[in-house]
């Protein structure tokens, strides 16, 4: 048995690549979500309206937002209301067209929302209810509403955000 130097530098190169490629794809993900909580940290927020309700009161959101491309997304969110729901309307008012907006989960509530400054992306706090405040999960979304889809979607340490808004 004779010492092959290539043979072990070889396998050393791949070992390297591969924890290299590896490191580099975990990181991107982190780096993404870093950039999305900072564009959501950025952007201005919608008007919220309190709401009476029987269990105390309610945030709530209706408000119109003005398109890059011409005319306003309605976007209305509270409790009750199954999704983030974001419909284009014309300057009277009147419904053109109707988009999927946010879906949420039977548990899940919006916290808060915002736009950015140009309009064409809307971001969505979202908090998913547990019976134990640790199992608690905080998203951010990311909402087109240029193209009327959504972006993005992840799981955010609710430290580096600001506290929701209580009344």
């Amino acid at each position: 048995m004779t010492f092959k130097p290539m043979t072990y530098l070889v396998s050393f190169t791949l070992f390297v690549l591969i924890f290299t490629a590896l490191g580099a794809y975990v990181g991107y993900g982190r780096i993404a979500d870093q950039l999305l909580t900072q564009a959501f940290l950025d952007a201005a927020p919608l008007q919220v309206q309190v709401r009476p309700d029987p269990q105390g009161p309610a945030l709530g959101w209706d408000e119109r937002v003005a398109l890059p491309q011409g005319g306003f997304a309605r976007v209305v969110a509270g409790p009750g209301v199954p999704a983030v729901s974001i419909e284009e309307v014309d300057a009277a008012g009147t419904r053109t067209q109707a988009a999927a907006g946010i879906p949420l989960a039977a548990r899940e509530h919006a916290d808060d929302l915002r736009v950015d400054r140009n309009g064409r992306y809307l971001y969505a706090r979202i908090l998913t209810a547990a019976k134990v405040k640790a199992e608690e999960t905080t998203w951010i979304c990311k909402y087109d509403l240029k193209r009327r889809r959504l972006v993005r979607r992840t799981s955010v340490n609710p430290i580096l955000l600001p506290a929701p808004f209580r009344p």
